[in-house]
């Protein structure tokens, strides 16, 4: 019993460590401003991809209950994050 214990807050401080090393990642590329564009290019050109491969749909795609649920998604997120 005290084993998993010990695993399990192991496991746990493993995953802060590696949380705030990304977290840490993630602001200084946004402090820096050609590191901000490039990042910001990648992510569109991964956007663009995953759109050729119809792993994201446009709003024209979805049938409307799709885009109803879609929406409300979005209000929620953004009511938590307000």
């Amino acid at each position: 019993m005290a084993d998993s214990v010990n695993v399990n807050k192991k496991r746990e401080e493993r995953l802060r460590k590696k949380r705030e090393a990304a977290r840490l990642a993630r602001k200084k590329v946004k402090e820096d401003q050609l590191l901000y564009q490039i990042y910001c290019e990648k992510e569109r050109q991964r956007n663009r991809q995953r759109k050729r491969e119809r792993k994201i749909k446009s709003a024209r795609e979805l049938t409307e209950e799709e885009l109803e649920l879609r929406r409300a998604r979005q209000r929620e997120a953004q009511r938590q994050f307000r």
